[in-house]
């Protein structure tokens, strides 16, 4: 094996992350790297060991069946059995086992590849806010449209469809809608808003970044945006203008945008050097908890967002946090963790309340109900279900049933439905426990789910990461 080979096994990618936490957490482009692998990792672990596992078992397979004719080489076969023989030719013919030994090596070649293109992403840049090709005006993600009449006849539907573009980074990292259910907000390398069933009116928060947009999320009233990105803190922008209104940088002190111009200073690194990653505003919108990352730290700041100074900070977590939800009186927040964990804490004290899980296989979200009397999150191929004051399993919901693991959750704003994603996207009932839809449109796995406020469609994004993602919105 050559050495270009060895950098992508495994055991090497382990090595050189872990040489990297070990280095001083204010390099810039170690951090942005650590945070970009551990994200694409998060997601994709399960599907590519399991995809793999497939096509072992096809080589293996093919290899018996090539064994098998060698040993009954030169045996006089009856008749009868060899017209057995040739009825189950497809199965072990020469050509059929020449195809599927070519169609490992292929997908060998193809995630070889994906993993140098995210290498090579993490490393491209360590300048925020800095637009490609000279800057210039941004141009919007490419668009189709239909109009079918939401209703439950119509469920399934896709109202609008786009692609993301090479420019872009070919996926989308986030989807949340606006709070009238009018918008959606997309972050690629780009953050951007448009009407969420036509594509249009598009509106750009900062230019094109180097590094990938890890949130992005309507204030309560619809009148912000809150933008998360690697190598940056959190931006609030106008969300109807794009202009920007705050930076607040993790260090328990924001820079307020008054002169309407550029604002200064703009790439000052967080706290650690790193990034900021997911984002969550309270139900009022007075607070917001944003995830910080850098090696070998991980942690949750609840800060002011009208005068931008930290309340508290949240550091029971031990890897890259990946997704927060506020309860509905703002008294708790949720949280979960590659290394495994989900948490319940006081935002009042900053003090844990409950160890959900602690060592969980595959942990992408928790999201409290509407009502905040339940907790749902995914484990593996599950939908689990907790009582969210006692932390007492209700239900568990086994599916979509595919063979990679549920990767997104969204509940539907009345908490009688859940929409759970793995391969596809399953929307069943919270109180019986059946799967009244099943979505199968989606080109490849499901990363990014979103149940609009007024319950009519789902947002929804696969992740295929060497071609161009689709974003879909669908009648609920």
């Amino acid at each position: 094996m050559n050495t270009s080979d060895e950098f992508f096994r495994p055991e090497e990618v382990d090595e050189q992350i872990e040489r990297l936490r070990r280095q001083s957490p204010d390099e810039q482009a170690d951090a942005e790297l650590i945070a970009y692998l551990t994200r694409f990792y998060a997601m994709d672990t399960a599907h590519e060991r399991e995809t793999l596992r497939r096509m072992w078992a096809r080589i293996s397979e093919a290899a018996s069946g090539i064994e098998q004719q060698r040993m009954r080489k030169g045996t006089i076969i009856p008749m009868q059995e060899r017209q057995t023989l040739r009825s189950n030719a497809p199965l072990h013919t020469p050509r059929g086992q020449r195809i599927g030994i070519l169609a490992a090596v292929l997908f060998l070649a193809i995630l070889v590849g994906s993993m140098a293109f995210v290498f090579n992403a993490a490393h491209h840049s360590t300048t925020v806010g800095s637009p490609r090709n000279g800057g210039g005006t941004l141009n919007p993600l490419p668009t189709q449209a239909v109009s079918p009449t939401p209703g439950p006849e119509n469920i399934g539907q896709v109202v609008y469809s786009t692609t993301v573009s090479m420019e872009d980074g070919l996926n989308a990292y986030t989807l949340n809608w606006s709070p009238d259910s009018k918008r959606l907000g997309v972050g690629t390398l780009r953050a951007q808003s448009w009407d969420a069933t036509s594509g249009k009116n598009v509106v750009n928060y900062g230019p094109l970044r180097s590094g990938s947009i890890m949130d992005i999320v309507f204030s309560p009233d619809g009148k912000r945006v809150a933008v998360t990105s690697v190598g940056a803190g959190v931006q609030i922008y106008d969300a109807a203008t794009g202009q920007l209104l705050m930076t607040y940088t993790g260090n328990s002190q924001a820079r307020m945008q008054t002169t309407g111009g550029p604002l200064a200073m703009l790439n000052i690194p967080t706290s650690g050097g790193s990034g900021s990653g997911v984002t969550a505003w309270c139900p009022d919108g007075s607070l917001m908890a944003t995830s910080f990352f850098s090696p070998g730290s991980n942690y949750i700041q609840v800060w002011n967002t009208t005068t931008g100074k930290m309340l508290l900070q949240y550091n029971g977590h031990h890897d890259f946090i990946q997704s927060i939800s506020w309860s509905p009186d703002s008294k708790y927040i949720v949280s979960t963790s590659v290394d495994g964990s989900i948490q319940l804490w006081s935002v009042g004290t900053g003090q844990k309340v409950l160890d959900i899980e602690e060592h969980a296989r595959n942990v992408i979200t928790a999201a409290f109900s509407p009502d905040g009397q339940r907790i749902a999150y995914t484990d593996n191929d599950a939908v689990k279900i907790i009582d969210a004051q006692t932390g007492k399993l209700l239900q568990t919901h086994n599916g979509p049933n595919d063979g990679f693991g549920l990767t997104a959750l969204s509940w539907s704003p009345d908490g009688s439905s859940i929409a759970s994603a793995g391969d596809h996207i399953e929307l069943w009932n919270t109180v019986t426990d059946k799967t009244y839809y099943t979505f199968k449109k989606n080109p490849s796995t499901i990363r990014l789910l979103a149940w609009s406020p007024d319950g009519r469609y789902i947002a929804s994004a696969d992740s295929p990461e060497t071609t161009p993602g689709t974003i879909q919105v669908w009648i609920a």
